[in-house]
């Protein structure tokens, strides 16, 4: 829903800027316009807070929550400037200054490691491991998602609700692949948060589990 609010707001941004007429009326309609469409835009983020509070971070949340910021930061450009009467050029200077700015954080926040340690997914069943061992080497996660898959599935039972993930495999393999990609060094392939990464997990032995659940040994959910 977020997206849409935010969607929706950004229509409303593009219809006063196109406006062309300057009456009173005109610029009433305007600012009504502008209210409306800031409102649109705290709704977007009413809606995106309550979805995290939820269910936790994934990645559309996240960059619906930057979409939500670029939205409100040109609302806030355009009515400075449309308050100032200044030329249109000057707030579509400003405007690509901000967006270049926005897209300049969302690439340096590692989105991974926060979906992870700050706010981990959700289902009705607890942490959707299932979309965790999704995540990236950037999440630096892969020893503690495996070590945690390691003791579950030793006991061979565990409640639904404590352990959600519906393909253990997918973790197994993420890690098996950064370990062969760094089993000779290459600098020209090398990025630093896979090297952390794997620095953490180079020395796991994943041939028992995987071997288990290719098996497809049940396990038993205790409800």
């Amino acid at each position: 829903m977020f997206a849409q609010l935010s969607l929706v707001a950004g229509i409303v941004l593009l219809l006063i800027y196109n406006a062309r007429l300057k009456g009173v009326f005109d610029r009433i309609l305007n600012w009504t316009l502008g209210v409306q469409g800031i409102f649109l835009t705290a709704m977007a983020y009413k809606s995106v807070y309550e979805y995290i509070n939820a269910w936790g971070l994934t990645h559309k949340r996240l960059y619906g929550l930057a979409f939500a910021t670029l939205v409100a930061g040109i609302f806030v450009l355009f009515f400075n400037n449309y308050r100032q009467q200044k030329p249109k050029a000057i707030f579509v200077k400003k405007t690509i200054i901000f967006s270049g700015l926005i897209l300049l954080i969302v690439n340096l926040l590692n989105f991974d490691y926060l979906i992870y340690y700050f706010k981990k997914a959700k289902t009705g069943q607890g942490i959707d491991y299932t979309y965790l061992s999704t995540l990236s080497p950037d999440s630096l996660s892969y020893k503690e998602q495996f070590l945690k898959l390691k003791e579950l599935s030793e006991q061979n039972e565990y409640p639904q609700e404590g352990y959600d993930n519906k393909n253990p495999l997918i973790i197994i393999h993420k890690i098996e692949s950064l370990q062969k990609k760094y089993l000779r060094f290459d600098l020209r392939t090398m990025n630093l948060l896979d090297f952390w990464q794997y620095q953490q997990i180079k020395e796991i032995d994943t041939g028992k589990l995987r071997a288990y659940y290719e098996n497809k040994r049940p396990l038993k959910i205790r409800y």
